[in-house]
């Protein structure tokens, strides 16, 4: 009997001294595996040094003390056929064509792909009351407009959905993508609106600035950089702690990666300044860029979004009162958060 202890490597895991006889066939290190991990020996695969461990002999593979292998397969359930025998258009009769035709399949969802879309869907809602004008039912359109905006605006998706019949909290992959600049603008009262109206063509002037910059810069011109600058309130005087313009940058991200809620990986995606990000994968910290947290609108298998974090635009600005012919001032502005390029709106 040829028996070592080996070490074994499975996603973050690592067995160690996991005892080996190296005179039974790899199957029976596979049940042991299964036994520690919960992973079907069918869905094992261990690897070493680049070569793959089968079943029956170790082929050219020479185990040693203290050797760490590489095992790879999930522990999660198999996914499993649905119960109902699926019934296709050809198959049904007249009455159940006439049912289900009358509401096609997905234009339920269809405009549902970006966040401000499903923010605004969900502000128009339609309900059902007795009308003593007509006499019967009639179906009114209720709209919900925002008041006050606060300073940071915190967004869940819904990403999981109870199937009764599986008993499975499951994923929804659905794509709904969102911008690092976020506009609230339309969904606010009028006299809300109103209110932001000074920020908000302060904003204006800031971009056009930046914009007249950057055109200088490339036609070779000498641009000079305002000075002496002020930053913007991001709040009204008399409501600290409230949004003054209906501008939001996107803060943070929090991402799960997984099938169900019960199983997966959370990770916190946080800006550090202007154009760069961090991941925080548990104890790991990894820089990424705008492009990398843009992509984590879902759709697949990878990091999808689960909560966002907006907080305010922020801007400074030099107001410089010349007094002309006309008597106008003119104020100059400087964006200072981050740039919203590759943001998709």
């Amino acid at each position: 009997m040829a028996s070592i202890k080996i070490n074994v490597k499975w996603n973050k895991d690592v067995l160690k001294d996991v005892e080996v006889d190296t005179s039974l066939p790899p199957t029976v290190l596979k049940a042991q595996l299964f036994s520690l991990t919960n992973v079907p020996t069918e869905r094992q695969k261990i690897m070493v040094k680049g070569q793959t461990i089968g079943d029956d002999t170790w082929g050219k593979v020479t185990l040693t003390n203290g050797l760490t292998l590489l095992m790879m397969g999930s522990a999660d359930p198999v996914p499993q056929l649905p119960t109902e025998k699926v019934k296709f258009i050809e198959d049904m009769t007249e009455a159940q064509l006439a049912q289900h035709l009358q509401y096609p399949g997905g234009l339920k969802n269809l405009d549902v792909k970006y966040l401000l879309t499903g923010l605004k869907n969900r502000l128009e809602e339609q309900i059902t009351k007795h009308s003593s004008t007509l006499d019967c039912d009639a179906i009114f359109t209720k709209s919900t407009r925002l008041s006050r905006l606060p300073a940071y605006l915190t967004i869940q998706f819904v990403r999981f959905f109870y199937k009764e019949k599986e008993k499975v909290n499951a994923k929804i992959l659905k794509d709904v993508q969102y911008s690092m600049i976020l506009d609230l603008f339309d969904i606010c009262t009028p006299d809300l609106q109103k209110r932001f109206m000074p920020t908000r063509e302060k904003i204006k002037l800031a971009e056009d600035a930046k914009l007249d910059r950057e055109r200088a810069k490339k036609l070779g011109e000498t641009v000079i950089e305002p000075k002496n600058l002020t930053r913007l309130s991001t709040s009204f005087p008399d409501d600290i702690g409230s949004n003054n313009s209906g501008f939001y940058q996107l803060n943070a991200v929090l991402t799960h990666k997984g099938r169900s809620s019960s199983s997966g990986h959370y990770v916190a995606w946080v800006r550090r300044s202007q154009t760069e990000w961090l991941m925080f994968d548990d104890e790991n910290v990894t820089p990424v860029t705008e492009e990398d947290v843009l992509k984590l609108s879902g759709g697949g298998d990878w990091h999808t979004a689960y909560l966002l974090i907006y907080g305010p635009r922020t801007i400074e600005y030099e107001d410089k009162t010349n007094e002309g012919a006309s008597g106008e001032s003119t104020v100059t502005a400087m964006d200072t958060t981050a740039s919203s390029n590759g943001a998709r709106t």
